[in-house]
């Protein structure tokens, strides 16, 4: 299997995308490609009693360096504008994992068939699929 995206899903039930991500303990681990997703892992958030969610996002950096994407119920602009600067995409949304994993991998797999796609427009140097 090659992995595509690692994403991080802030979850208490393990089956939606229910919690906030600057009182979270925990955030599960998938690992995505193509049309299909794995669980691979949860790893524990540092603490963030008495810390704001800005700091609670920084400290969450070394638990998240290889994670593209997180994924939570609620998250606030400040930890969002943290994992932005560190190149990890952050998107608040409810639901089910299941549903939101599955889109993401059908995103990425049209992401990548337009990048390879050659030919092109002179705007965008191929990358849009247009012949």
């Amino acid at each position: 299997m090659i992995i595509v995206a690692k994403i991080g899903v802030i979850t208490t039930d393990g089956v939606n995308i229910d919690g906030h991500f600057g009182q979270a303990k925990r955030i599960h681990i998938y690992e995505v490609e193509d049309h299909a997703y794995t669980f691979s892992e949860i790893r524990r958030l540092p603490g963030s009693q008495g810390e704001t969610a800005h700091s609670a996002a920084h400290g969450a950096l070394a638990v998240l360096a290889d994670v593209d994407t997180v994924l939570a119920k609620n998250i606030g602009p400040g930890s969002i504008a943290v994992l932005n600067e560190a190149g990890i995409r952050a998107f608040a949304m409810a639901g089910s994992i299941e549903k939101a994993l599955s889109v993401y991998g059908k995103r990425l797999k049209l992401i990548e068939r337009l990048n390879l796609g050659g030919g092109g427009c002179s705007s965008c140097s191929g990358g849009c699929g247009q012949s």
